[in-house]
């Protein structure tokens, strides 16, 4: 077996924290040699090996297909908790973290609650004393101060981060090159890998008021609207009276990610007479008042306000959901990702960012009402628009016979949110669905899988013969089939695992851009039960 993979039957976590010592250390062993990996066992069931290796944070191996050398190897070994480091309350620690509103306001409360919870702390909300600052303050049983946490509203806290303001930076998007330069040449023990920890993701809404009558509204109506070319709803085909936008800080946060979505590809630039806010709290609240309103803001910032639905130049209409952002369906989407500058010499800091690793975390993000990593389902009742859609495609993207074979196929079936793409112009697959294998490969061995049927179903974008794209598509899904029969081993039971192309059927998103065509190219799981 050789690395790339040793990585799809390997589900791995790098986090931005250490790892203790431990005397249970073991060799891992690709069968018939070539690659090892050395860590602290964490957990054994018999079926699989949990390490965590220093190089690699946890990784998960298919026992069948490695050998395990130590001597805690053929022992059974309860998954442990987390292992957090005590905090010294004779010398409490201040951690500042910095970050933007969704990160500030929701995330990062969510998160610090949910940590104090796990080592028995008690959370107590101070006084901040800067605009756009809170702090919370931990104690023990006994009242004893053990740390405080001290967020901190800032649309670019790599700035911080770098110069020894910030311990942690939440961004919401990917490091740049020029961050990840500049960071390492000010940290040398600074590694993206190691020091770069995704912890949930986040939708960012278009909002009205409830009294609004709009339900949708086009990408370039958008654009007209926030650039200020469209100054009344009527404008835009909508009942109502002139618009006001309401708006956070335009360098950074929600509205950024608006602008370079619909604005910069049309040319356009944001309109001068934005009523701009102190926070995305504020701009809901302001927009759920005045039914001429609209702002955008994370869908955990919704608050009173209604979401709309974005409608592409084909028709195709995205709703503003969970599971669209979990499939990558939705446009206004980000991710959360806590920087450090190599490792934290606060303890309270690494173990904030344990805790943000770890499964519990899950539950206290779901709950915050952002983005967690939970696979979501849907009927195909749920997916009735896009495939209304697809039957009024262009002639080039329709074929009935592969429509009723379609149907036919995921009648009765519930779409996952687990959706697998591939780099642009290439057969290998992202990084997210990367880790996606080793999910649905997981998801097999369980005993709720023995009777489900699991379909992999490819799709692509309408380009080319529609016949060379159902080929090219089934290519695509039977080699996601391989790669997760691969990691799985042995499945939990008789259900089957199928994979099969519709070629450019039932697009999620108009072929106008070559963004919107990688969207199309993909392969959808559906699982049906017995």
């Amino acid at each position: 077996m050789n690395a790339s993979m040793l990585r799809l039957a390997a589900a791995i976590v790098c986090t931005a924290i250490g790892t203790a010592a431990s005397a249970e250390q073991v060799t891992i062993r690709v069968k018939g040699g070539g690659l090892e990996v050395k860590g602290e066992l964490r957990s054994f069931d018999g079926s699989k090996y949990v390490i965590e290796a220093p190089q690699l944070g946890t990784v998960t191996f298919d026992a069948s297909r490695i050998e395990c050398i130590g001597e805690a190897c053929l022992r059974r070994v309860a998954p442990r908790p987390v292992p957090y480091e005590p905090l010294d309350k004779a010398a409490p620690q201040t951690v500042v973290v910095r970050g933007t509103d969704a990160a500030t306001e929701i995330l990062l409360p969510a998160l610090v609650r949910g940590y104090a919870a796990a080592v028995g702390a008690v959370v107590t909300p101070i006084l901040g004393t800067a605009p756009g600052e809170t702090k919370l303050r931990l104690a023990d049983a006994k009242g004893a101060e053990l740390a405080t946490f001290v967020l901190q509203k800032d649309a670019s806290p790599i700035a911080a981060l770098m110069q020894g303001a910030a311990a942690i930076a939440i961004l919401d998007r990917p490091l740049a090159d020029e961050e990840i330069k500049a960071i390492g040449a000010a940290s040398p023990d600074f590694k993206p890998a190691m020091h770069e920890l995704p912890i949930a993701g986040d939708g960012l809404a278009v909002i009205v008021s409830p009294d609004n009558p709009a339900l949708s509204l086009g990408e370039d109506n958008l654009a007209r609207i926030f650039s200020g070319k469209a100054q009344g709803w009527v404008d835009v085909g909508i009942a109502g009276g002139r618009i006001t936008v309401y708006a956070t800080d335009k360098a950074g946060g929600a509205l950024a990610s608006l602008i370079g979505a619909y604005l910069k590809p049309r040319n356009a630039q944001l309109a001068v007479g934005v009523t701009e806010l102190g926070s995305e709290s504020e701009v809901a609240d302001a927009v759920a008042r005045d039914v001429n309103g609209i702002g955008v803001v994370s869908f955990a910032n919704q608050r009173n306000a209604r979401r709309l639905n974005i409608e592409g130049p084909c028709g195709i209409i995205a709703r503003p959901t969970s599971f669209a952002v979990k499939a990558g369906e939705w446009p206004l989407a980000r991710r959360l990702t806590a920087v450090t500058a190599g490792p934290s010499k606060l303890t309270a800091a690494r173990d904030l960012l344990r805790y943000a690793a770890s499964r519990e975390a899950q539950a206290a993000i779901a709950e915050a009402q952002l983005i967690d990593t939970a696979v979501e389902s849907q009927s195909l009742e749920d997916q009735t628009g896009r495939m209304a859609a697809a039957v009024n495609a262009p002639p080039q993207a329709f074929d009935m016979g592969q429509m009723k074979e379609l149907l036919a196929d995921i009648k009765g079936a519930r779409r996952l949110s687990m959706t697998f793409r591939f780099q642009p112009g290439s057969i290998d697959l992202d990084p997210a669905s990367r880790h996606e294998i080793a999910r649905l490969a997981e998801m097999l061995q369980s005993p709720d899988s023995a009777t489900q049927t699991v379909q992999l179903i490819g799709f692509t974008e309408a380009e080319g013969k529609f016949a060379m794209g159902v080929t090219s598509t089934g290519k695509r899904a039977g080699q996601i089939r391989a790669a997760v029969l691969a990691a799985a081993g042995k499945l939990a039971g008789p259900g089957s695992l199928t994979a099969k192309g519709h070629g450019a059927l039932a697009p999620v998103a108009c072929n106008d851009t070559a963004e919107h065509r990688h969207l199309n190219r993909r392969v959808e799981v559906w699982v049906r039960q017995p």
